[in-house]
């Protein structure tokens, strides 16, 4: 079965609509898309897709590129009344 921590928790779609980024619980998944916004028919690390690695959060919540579309930010809920985080990682080549 699936791992509970590669379970999708929150997307973002790039401005130029050529990308699409996914959340989970362990890491962030940038999906390359074609020229009409779809799914690749097979998959690719590296062609089709990428991984990264993102910070161990208690929640994984939310999830955006940021404006110039070379770095991610992402967040988890509130616990117990503490601010939420707001962690941004550079994810370009």
């Amino acid at each position: 079965g699936q791992s509970p921590r590669r379970i999708v928790t929150a997307m973002d779609f790039a401005a130029d609509d050529r990308r699409l980024l996914l959340l989970t619980y362990d890491a962030a998944i940038e999906i390359a898309l074609a020229e009409k916004p779809a799914l690749p028919e097979t998959w690719s690390e590296g062609s089709t897709h990428r991984v990264f690695a993102i910070a161990t959060l208690v929640q994984a919540e939310a999830i955006a590129y940021d404006r110039d579309g070379q770095a991610i930010l992402y967040s988890t809920e509130s616990v117990r009344g503490t601010p939420a985080p707001l962690m941004k990682q550079i994810c370009q080549d």
